[in-house]
């Protein structure tokens, strides 16, 4: 590597479990794990400069640890489950759309050994609101050909409507293979014995 005066910089480093890295020119390049922290040291001659570098294991909104959604929200960024909102912020207080929730559950599938996690066939989706180069897609073909959703109609998923707490609850519930706690409608809306729970 090169600094901006044109003096040769070292180009390697090592972190904790003594793993090297390549230096781009002007720049240490570097790859994390969530909560890691990295010394780097440069060097110009016999000059150095130290510095550590700290990566945050959850996002800016989500890093207060009495919150009761901390543990979970770190737990979606270490393992990749959600990217956020951009910014590094997760979002706490947004409204999550069912494509949303679908992609977080395609997310956890396939890092999950015991629970089905073949890519989504796009080219098997039919609904009609679902592009297939929507970020999404992936999931929900998925999600429809292992009967974790089966949309709002035969056609329609409704990806951009607020995913409900009944209809998360019944994705989470199909995921982990039809427990025997009753009847699973065949529609997102299905009905439970609660009194509150309507079809539409």
């Amino acid at each position: 590597a090169t600094s901006t005066t044109g003096e040769k910089l070292s180009n390697t480093y090592t972190d904790k479990d003594k793993k090297a890295y390549t230096a781009k020119t002007n720049q240490l390049a570097f790859f994390a794990k969530a909560a890691d922290k990295f010394t780097v040291t440069a060097k110009v001659g016999d000059s150095e400069s130290t510095a550590t570098i700290t990566v945050t294991d959850s996002f800016s909104d989500a890093m207060s640890k009495s919150s009761y959604y901390y543990d979970a929200v770190k737990w979606a960024k270490t393992n990749e489950i959600s990217s956020g909102i951009g910014n590094n912020q997760f979002g706490v207080n947004k409204t999550v759309t069912r494509a949303e929730f679908v992609t977080w559950l395609y997310r956890y599938a396939q890092k999950a050994n015991n629970i089905v996690g073949a890519k989504g066939d796009t080219s098997t989706l039919k609904f009609t609101d679902v592009s297939k180069d929507a970020y999404y897609a992936e999931a929900v073909a998925w999600a429809s050909a292992n009967g974790v959703v089966y949309g709002t109609t035969d056609t329609t998923f409704a990806p951009n409507a607020p995913v409900t707490r009944a209809q998360a609850l019944t994705f989470v519930c199909r995921l982990a293979g039809k427990p025997d706690s009753g009847a699973i409608g065949e529609k997102d809306e299905a009905t439970t014995q609660f009194t509150d729970v309507h079809s539409n």
